[in-house]
């Protein structure tokens, strides 16, 4: 399902990565495991295309998005979607929580109104076990694990082939 060839990152004359190897077949779980500062979370961002590597090819089914743009870079955005480490730095602290998970549903273009993708925003917050009642509260109102629940359920919501944790 995704593959990684020879990829690299520097951050000036750091290198961050250096020629990374990765398969990752359908249907697997792959863990990737070192210490602080060896470059994980670049990794990470490297494949979903939130930093550009400096080398190297990501191949996702096959189609390398290296160097896509566009509705192209969006297109396999929704294929591979993640859940960031700091659930209260990666939600926007003045949106509502409905509106936090219904905001990757309105990018989509998928629902035809508001009401389908509010019924989908419900039926995500039920799935990671959030309680609706909590649909209008902000991030700030939230414990950890209810934020890391509201980062799963975005990361769900447009049923993407991979998400990276």
């Amino acid at each position: 399902m995704i593959k990684i060839k020879d990829l690299k990152k520097y951050f000036g004359s750091k290198h961050i990565l250096r020629g990374v190897n990765l398969d990752i077949k359908d249907g697997e779980v792959t863990t990737i495991i070192g210490g602080s500062g060896t470059g994980k979370s670049t990794l990470i961002k490297c494949i979903i295309r939130l930093l550009e590597p400096d080398g190297g090819e990501i191949l996702v089914n096959g189609k390398d998005i290296t160097h896509v743009t566009g509705k192209e870079l969006r297109a396999a955005r929704e294929k591979l979607q993640i859940v960031f480490q700091d659930p209260y730095s990666s939600l926007n602290p003045r949106l509502r929580i409905e509106s936090t998970i219904m905001e990757p549903l309105k990018q989509s273009g998928r629902f035809k109104n508001k009401e389908e993708m509010k019924a989908e925003a419900n039926r995500l917050m039920e799935l990671v076990g959030i309680d609706k009642r909590m649909m209008h509260a902000y991030p700030h109102e939230l414990d950890g694990g209810r934020r890391q629940r509201i980062g799963i359920a975005r990361a769900l919501s447009l049923g993407p082939k991979m998400i990276v944790c």
